[in-house]
This record gives C-alpha cells, structure tokens and sequence, in this order.
C-alpha cells in the first residue's frame, strides 16, 4: 500500500507503457515507494525504475511534457524550456574543453564570461575541474620540454651558450612552473565566470555510486572497460544533486556517450552535443542579453554608447530643475544662474535592465542608472526681518560641485554584444537637490542679488 498527501486532486496515472506518470499539477508527497520499488512492484504496477526522490520532484520534467527518462530533447524544446526559466544552469565536460584545446583565454570558453552577471549559472563538477586541470599541465610540462628541446637544437645551430638558451626558454615559462601557470589561468577563468564547483564527495554517496555500477547504469555500459567510468558517474551524479537542490533544469553539453545516457534517464539534466549551439539558446534571456551589453561597455568596446549618453547628459544638464539647500544664519532666497555637465560613471556597473525588445527589428530598450558629476552656481539673498517686513542684508555668490543620481533609458538597434547603433538616449529621473554648504552674506561684493 503506498500512502499519499495531497494538495490537489490525484496526480499519477499509469500510461499505455505501464510507467508512473505525475502530472504538472502534481504536488504530492509519496511514501512508501523506494521501498515498494525495491521490491518490483508497486500496486500491480511492473517493476518503477525511479525513486521516492525522483517521483516527488517528477513536476519539473513534466513541465516539459516528458516522463521520469527524458529523452534528447529537441533545440526548440530546450528554448522552450529556457524561455520558461525552468533552465537556468548551464555545466559542460571534459570532452568540451579537449574540443576547444583547454583554451580558457579563448573562442567559446571565453566567452562562458557572459553568464557571470547573469540569471544563468555556470556550473562545473570538481571531477572535471580535476580532469581538465591535470590535462593542462601534461600538456605544459610537454611543452616545456618540446621547447627546450627546439632552444637546444637551434642553439646548437647559431652557436648560443647555455645562458642564452636558458634565457630563451624562461622568457616563455615567465618563471612558472606547468602547476602554477595553469592555476593562475584557471583562478582568472572562475573570476571571469564566476562558475559555481559542484564537490562531489558533498552531494554523492558510496552506494549510490556502487548500485550504480553492478546495476549497468548510465554512464556505465557492459563491458569490460567500465570501471573506468567511475569519474564520469560521480561527476553526473554529482550535477544532478546539484540541480536538485537548486530546483533548476541543468543543460549539459558533452560529446561522450555515456553522458548523454545517463542525461537521458535523468529527470534534471538534459543533454547537448554542441557548446556553440547550446549558448545560442541563452541568448533571449533578459539578463544574459543585459549581462552582454555590460561586457561590451566594461571591455571598451561601446564607445558610442559612452558618446550618445554623454551627448544627452550635457544637453540635459542645460535645463534640469535644480533646488539649492544651504545652512545660513539668515533667511536667504537661492536662485540657480548655472549649470554645467562635467562628466558621469555607470553606478554599480555598468548595469541594464532589459525593459522591452523587439526581436524582428533587432531594438533593444535598456533601463540604467548613472552618476553625473555636474556643476552649480547659484546667487543667495539674505534677509531679516524688522517689525513684519524683511530687510535685505546683501546676498553671496556660490558654487557647487555636485553628483546626481539619474536614471536613463537607453534604446539600440543590433547585437548588444557585438555591433550595434544607438537609437536613443533618455533621462527617466533624476536627483534635484544640490547642497551648497554654509553660506553668508558678502558686503564686499557688487553682484546684483535683487
């Protein structure tokens, strides 16, 4: 008998398959299953091949359509999915860094940067990170020593001494050794992308692991080599604990079969065979679209963006309202007499929020927030006051230097993180008050304050 709490109406239902099926609207606690399971059986049903885990978090994957084994699902379903935010963790193998050479300065690992100040998270297990790293130091120490070779050789050829030699050689390492070249490079990778390390030995236990193996299950295959695919099998079981406990959709891109297997008979990773096509898919989330534009303007490549808000800013600037405050021992009247632009910073940034976007004409519209250092000059009459009326004293002449908070709007026309043109720049709102410190009346001075 499997015992069941409900928050709605029945939500499982058997399939012409004979599989457990939970619905969308599912929000119901089984208990009783694993071990039902365990057993082959489960009210007649044949033998579930999920858990009581798998079965209570089973909404997610029908949000997709699809059953506990989700098949590879198609670019479309996976942009669906994206669209719906059921997607936001993106993690790849090691299969992908050999593709790319393990070049993390370059073509599409650099570019992984995009997601760092987005809503999408980079995700790598430790076990990959581990396998990745070893790879780059083999591959420098092999290095190290093909040029020493090629020094020693041409060396011979030119006639150098060993001093020159080894002069050659350190001006490539730059006084590192393979270990400490490739942590530097992968210290500055994480900053760049801010990925999120998946610990395996936090999230994966012996058994699961173990049962795994002498069950045949993704990534293990049937045959004699499968021993090997220990670190594939903690690394996969690893992710999906991962996305579990993020309550997220993980989208894995990997070339290797076995990944593929197992994303297949997973509820929460699903599998992509090519990075390229994979990022592509992020391309309409708001905050990757926002978190590509600030790269462009952080990296200073969106010199006319800088150039069309300044524009704005100084022509704004002109004719914004502005309320001079000061401390005075008299009662004084401010009337502003100038203002000038001076120069402005992206606050926090920068940073855009995606507010409207038409896809067939390529316009994007951007909110931001920038400080803008201006300029304030302001004339102060004083009074007293004799008897009910008010006397004039004199005045002062002042000026202020002044940041002022001001929100703009910001429309473009392109790629925001590429080539793009800028349609137009707008101030939404702005600060209004600029502080003028103490002021005092100048009996010396001639300025007409009437």
């Amino acid at each position: 008998m499997i015992a069941t709490s409900a928050s709605s109406d029945v939500g499982c239902e058997q399939n012409a398959a004979g599989s457990l099926r939970v619905r969308r609207d599912c929000h119901q606690t089984i208990c009783g299953l694993q071990t039902a399971a365990h057993h082959g059986f489960v009210l007649g049903l044949p033998k579930l091949e999920v858990t009581w885990l798998t079965v209570r978090l089973m909404p997610h994957a029908c949000l997709l359509g699809r059953s506990t084994h989700l098949p590879e699902l198609t670019a479309a379903e996976i942009d669906d999915a994206i669209s719906r935010g059921q997607i936001t963790l993106l993690s790849i193998d090691t299969s992908i860094f050999s593709q790319y050479q393990n070049g993390l300065e370059h073509g599409l690992l650099q570019r992984l940067s995009q997601f760092e100040a987005s809503d999408v998270d980079l995700v790598l297990s430790d076990v990959v990170v581990g396998e990745v790293y070893r790879h780059m130091v083999e591959a420098a120490v092999s290095g190290d020593k093909a040029l020493k070779d090629a020094v020693k050789r041409s060396g011979a050829a030119r006639n150098l001494d060993k001093a020159a030699r080894e002069a050659i050689v350190a001006g490539v390492a730059l006084g590192e050794t393979p270990e400490q070249c490739v942590t530097r490079r992968w210290t500055d990778f994480q900053a760049r992308t801010g990925y999120k390390l998946v610990v395996t030995a936090d999230l994966v236990s012996a058994g699961d692991l173990f049962n795994a193996y002498f069950e045949v299950k993704p990534p293990f295959e049937s045959k004699e080599t499968k021993k090997f695919e220990f670190p594939d099998a903690m690394a996969l079981q690893g992710l999906e604990a991962f996305a579990k406990h993020a309550d997220k959709l993980m989208l894995v891109v990997s070339a290797d079969g076995g990944w593929l297997n197992f994303c297949n008979q997973s509820a929460w990773l699903i599998h992509a065979r090519e990075l390229g096509a994979a990022m592509s898919l992020f391309q309409k989330v708001p905050s990757v679209v926002c978190a590509a534009l600030s790269n462009q303007v952080a990296d200073g490549k969106a010199d006319q963006l800088h150039s069309a808000i300044e524009n704005e800013l100084m022509s704004f600037v002109e004719g914004m309202e502005i309320y001079p405050e000061a401390s005075a021992a008299f009662s004084y009247e401010p009337e502003v007499e100038e203002k000038e632009y001076q120069s402005f910073e992206f606050r926090d940034g920068p940073v855009f929020k995606l507010i409207d976007h038409e896809e067939a004409e390529e316009v994007f519209v951007f909110e931001t927030v920038v400080d803008v250092n201006i300029s304030v000059s302001c004339s102060f009459s004083f009074q007293v006051r004799d008897e009910g009326e008010y006397i004039s004293i004199g005045g002062a002449y002042a000026t202020a230097e002044a940041t002022q908070k001001m929100s703009l709007v910001v429309t473009i026309y392109g790629d925001p993180k590429a080539e793009f043109d800028v349609v137009e720049v707008e101030v939404l709102d702005h600060d209004k008050w600029v502080d003028f410190g103490y002021v005092e009346p100048d009996y010396g001075d001639d300025h007409d304050y009437d």
